[in-house]
């Protein structure tokens, strides 16, 4: 990370190995670093750096409360002004109503499944086979846990959860993802 700075900035010490490359082409405005992840060590590292933080809660939800206020406590810099930025990613579904959004999941939830047992290389299922697919007692565990790192509803379920999300979290913008096989069932 910090020799990723110091190429982004032309800093690095006159004596440093790679003192005498430059990174080609530098933009008038440098672009912002961030850290991406999904762990206590992502959060850690963004803190240490004093970079802002995106958590990936699509890809694990566990110790999201850990990670991010780690991140919020610990961040370097903060005595001289330095402000958390972070972006909270999540898995969401939406539609009409929460019948029709668990309709509409049913196949990312399948391919979830698949990933997970290593057959899900073609990509999301239709509507027609998700649904014609009947679940193992394994597989509904596995979905229970896929269900945490994802909203799944109607508008108004979502954005409570959403906004439960920013305060929860204090994050500075919600980035959502949307896995499905199409957004119409027909």
């Amino acid at each position: 990370m910090k020799e990723l700075k110091d190429f982004l900035d032309n800093s690095f010490p006159h004596k440093h190995p790679y003192s005498t490359i430059n990174a080609y082409p530098i933009p008038s405005v440098p672009p912002q670093l961030w850290i991406l992840g999904t762990s206590l060590e992502s959060a850690r590292l963004a803190a240490l750096y004093g970079v802002p933080y995106a958590f990936g809660h699509f890809l694990s939800a566990n110790k999201s409360s850990e990670i991010m206020n780690y991140y919020h406590n610990n961040l370097k810099g903060k005595e001289s002004g330095i402000k958390p930025k972070t972006i909270f990613a999540v898995f969401v579904i939406c539609a009409e109503t929460n019948e029709r959004a668990q309709e509409l999941a049913r196949s990312a939830l399948l391919w979830e499944v698949q990933l997970s047992t290593g057959i899900g290389d073609k990509g999301l299922p239709s509507f027609i086979e998700s649904n014609g697919y009947t679940f193992s007692r394994q597989e509904m565990e596995l979905i229970r846990n896929f269900k945490n790192k994802m909203i799944i509803g109607s508008p108004t379920e979502v954005k409570k959860k959403l906004i439960d999300i920013q305060n929860t979290y204090k994050v500075d913008e919600i980035m959502i993802l949307t896995n499905t096989f199409c957004f119409e069932i027909g």
